[in-house]
């Protein structure tokens, strides 16, 4: 997916919308509205201060504290792939107050759910030394891999 940001005071969206829609048949654009200088894509929220955008992280209310309890007969990495989304503390551009809200709702998570905080640690120590690692690569190996685009979404903001 990717989203779009633009002034709605210099830009027509309709037209926008329109254009992007006819490009083929299968891709559909959809538009987005800011509401209280926010707009959320995805689990990410942008949200706008003067000129300036911030992101930070979007959590579902319905999926904030349920995961496989560490006691359930799932194996090991079953449990602890809801934690995966440390990886967005890390290597996401977000605000810092942010990082440490998404790392807390963590914590209190794996709390809930029978998952001792040394693993959570552990865990988030593992993909930082990976993303790192990932990071000191020279560029030829660190390309992105794209998949296939079924959606978009246009998000606007106005002034």
């Amino acid at each position: 997916m990717t989203s779009i940001i633009f002034d709605q005071n210099k830009i027509n969206e309709g037209l926008i919308i329109n254009y992007m829609n006819n490009i083929h048949k299968y891709l559909e654009f959809k538009s987005t509205k800011e509401e209280k200088n926010n707009i959320t894509f995805l689990d990410l929220s942008i949200q706008r201060n003067n000129n300036d955008l911030h992101l930070g992280i979007n959590r579902k209310l319905t999926q904030i504290d349920t995961t496989i309890h560490l006691t359930s007969n799932h194996p090991l990495e079953h449990k602890l792939a809801a934690y995966i989304y440390i990886n967005r503390t890390i290597t996401l551009p977000i605000m810092e107050q942010a990082k440490q809200q998404e790392w807390n709702i963590i914590l209190t998570v794996a709390k809930y759910n029978g998952c001792p905080l040394q693993i959570i640690h552990k865990l988030k120590n593992k993909i930082t030394l990976k993303t790192q690692k990932r990071k000191s690569l020279p560029h030829k190996h660190n390309k992105r891999r794209n998949g296939s685009l079924s959606h978009i979404t246009l998000n606007s903001y106005t002034r």
